[in-house]
């Protein structure tokens, strides 16, 4: 299994989800991963999917403000 950033991952080329629903799920995690740039995450924590492009995080499904 390979490792990066000292987490185990698992090589998974061209996925392509043909399930009736389509889902992939996510395990909350007990901490926040640390990402290096060029590095890009998506994860759960407290709860909200987080996307991490290696500088900052954002919790999707949020507003930031009006405009």
């Amino acid at each position: 299994m390979p490792t990066l950033n000292g987490r185990q991952y698992t090589g998974v080329k061209g996925l392509n989800l043909k399930a009736d629903n389509g889902a992939i799920r996510f395990e909350g995690s007990t901490t926040a991963p640390t990402t290096t740039s060029g590095e890009y995450l998506l994860y759960v924590s407290g709860g909200s999917l987080y996307w991490d492009n290696g500088s900052s995080a954002v919790a999707l499904g949020t507003s930031t403000g009006g405009g």
